[in-house]
């Protein structure tokens, strides 16, 4: 007796289809009843929910297992709602055909059956596949431009892994309760100046889990810290096509602590990549040098046996270490090709660090700014003991406040475009001149408001440096201007508040190095407008300085005398704070 022949049945359902009614329950149904019209036995491959956008074959079992039965001649009806239902890929389309083909197994759909041996039914199949993949694209088209849209309009998370501390709440970022009471403590004892491997340690006793399972790591903190996310602030980058979107989130932490997170975290990536070999020696200014040549930061080297105590710009011995200079070009001054650096002359650091600092200090002594901020605000402190009174601190509120108001009005512009372009692709707009007028001028006040919003997120900035200054007036006001008592560990905390770099420059033509010290803020040669020059008592207001101060080291020549060399020695090495207070007198 001849055996039944089986009618091999793949079940897959998608979001779309359910709607339709066409669940795998009704899928099955039919298969029975088309095996039963036919005497035959019925197999199920039930793939579930799985989608047919989704190709690889290793998230699709069920199809794999039916693709490798009809090349083994094991299969020779096959059941599928439609051809969709089995792949709308057009490449995987043509692999199953062929092996349909090939192996002359019959189809069997709710619309009929199809013959693949006969030319005609295939003709018609691979028809229906065309369309299947046409209709495949624009459905993941509209997908992927639906989901952009409520990114844009509603600010909607994106997808991918939550940042620690954060759940979602609507599709939106919202803090979780307990994971972001962790996140303001590692910030909060980061800012207290607490050591990685102590907020560590401290993780570790109470058995706080990392997002991707297992204890918290010094390094994942240290990327946790910089996370904008905490601070209010992110960016989606669409895959697609590039776009970046700026968003918004409830924020963890207090703008002002992530920013002097980032700004500590600077210093000791600085200080690490420098301190290395060196670290039983002190250097005051490395970290604030660079080379104004080539951009390198400059480097130090202190060996009193060599009597050398200079700065240095180290691009030259990092290029021949890399490789790119030849070993016999490893000697040769300046700057061969687009290698080396033509800041040749190193830097004695004695003279160096006197020069700054006295440059420093005179600025801030002649500073009118400096001034009135210690009169307005410390002074205040001292007689009313509370900082929220500070007139800094109230305008930095406003300040704050005012670039809320800008971030709202920024997403409301961008939400609104989002809506005008998704209306434009899917062609549900009649009026598409009238529509484009009315985008581009959206776009032009879009623009405006980001333009005041990063003139805003500066002026912000400035004043959150005011007022790391106030701290740091407050904290020494009964000796802010006498540095010559000061540690050095308390000159180089001094420098570190007023001074963003300084950069060197080596001037073969007058044999000196040429200096340039930039300030945090224009405190150089400032000084005071008064409203009435006849009646000074009518009030004044602080008149904005440069940022930069300049000022040069002259090098001695070969032919200095062997005394001159024995003085000099004598500085190696040197204390700092000594030779200021000498260089004072």
């Amino acid at each position: 007796m001849k055996e039944k022949e089986t009618l091999h049945v793949y079940l897959r359902v998608s979001s779309a289809v359910q709607k339709e009614g066409v669940s795998l329950e009704v899928q099955e149904k039919v298969a029975r009843e088309i095996a039963k019209k036919n005497n035959w036995k019925i197999e199920l491959y039930q793939e579930g929910s799985a989608s047919s956008n989704n190709e690889n074959l290793d998230k699709r079992p069920q199809l794999a297992k039916i693709i490798f039965g009809m090349r083994e001649g094991k299969i020779k009806h096959l059941y599928a709602w439609d051809m969709d239902r089995l792949s709308r890929n057009k490449k995987v389309s043509s692999i199953l055909l062929m092996d349909m083909q090939e192996n002359k197994v019959t189809l069997h759909t709710n619309n009929g059956v199809i013959d693949t041996s006969l030319r005609d039914d295939m003709l018609m199949l691979e028809i229906k596949q065309l369309f299947a993949h046409h209709d495949n694209v624009l459905r993941t088209e509209r997908m992927k431009q639906s989901k952009l849209y409520a990114i844009k309009k509603y600010g909607v998370w994106g997808g991918g892994q939550l940042p620690y501390g954060y759940t979602t709440f609507n599709k939106k970022l919202v803090p979780h309760e307990q994971e972001s009471k962790w996140v303001q403590k590692m910030f909060g004892w980061y800012y207290d100046g607490k050591p990685l491997i102590w907020i560590k340690k401290q993780l570790d006793k109470e058995n706080v889990i990392a997002r991707r399972g297992g204890l918290f790591s010094t390094g994942s903190i240290m990327r946790l810290f910089q996370n904008t996310h905490y601070m209010g602030e992110y960016i989606h980058t669409d895959k697609e096509s590039g776009e970046v979107i700026e968003l918004t989130c409830e924020p963890i932490v207090d703008e002002k602590i992530w920013k002097f997170v980032q700004t500590k975290i600077r210093e000791n990536k600085d200080r690490y990549r420098q301190v290395g070999k060196t670290t039983k020696n002190f250097y005051l200014l490395r970290h604030l040098m660079f080379c104004g040549c080539c951009g390198s930061k400059m480097h130090g080297l202190i060996k009193p046996k060599f009597r050398r105590n200079y700065y240095y710009c180290p691009k030259k011995g990092k290029d021949w270490k890399k490789g790119k200079l030849q070993e016999e070009q490893k000697w040769v001054r300046g700057k061969i090709g687009e290698h080396g650096c033509d800041n040749t002359r190193s830097v004695n650091i004695a003279n160096m660090d006197n020069l700054v600092l006295t440059k420093v200090l005179e600025t801030l002594k002649n500073s009118s700014l400096l001034k009135e901020t210690f009169k307005r605000e410390v002074l205040k402190e001292k007689q009313i003991g509370n900082k929220d009174d500070w007139e800094y601190e109230r305008v930095l509120r406003l300040a704050r406040n005012d670039r809320n108001k800008l971030k709202r009005k920024v997403e409301e512009y961008r939400s609104s475009l989002a809506t005008i372009e998704t209306n434009l692709i899917l062609g549900d707009i009649e009026d598409k001149e009238l529509t484009q007028q009315v985008k581009d001028k959206l776009v032009q006040k879009f623009q405006t408001a980001k333009d005041d919003l990063e003139k805003s997120r500066l002026r912000i900035e400035e004043l959150e440096q005011q007022s790391l200054w106030i701290d740091w007036l407050s904290k020494y006001q009964d000796k802010y201007l006498d540095w010559e008592k000061f540690s050095k560990e308390e000159l180089q905390d001094a420098l570190n508040k007023f001074v963003e770099r300084i950069e060197v420059n080596w001037d073969a033509e007058t044999q000196s190095h040429n200096v340039l010290i930039r300030f945090k803020l224009p405190l150089v040669k400032d000084g005071i407008d008064y409203n009435d020059p006849d009646d000074k008592g009518k009030g004044y207001k602080v008149k904005d300085g440069s940022t930069d101060e300049r000022g040069s080291i002259p090098v001695k020549s070969p032919w200095e005398t062997k005394k001159d060399q024995e003085n000099l020695a004598t500085l190696q090495p040197h204390s700092t704070v000594t030779d200021f207070a000498r260089f004072l007198g």
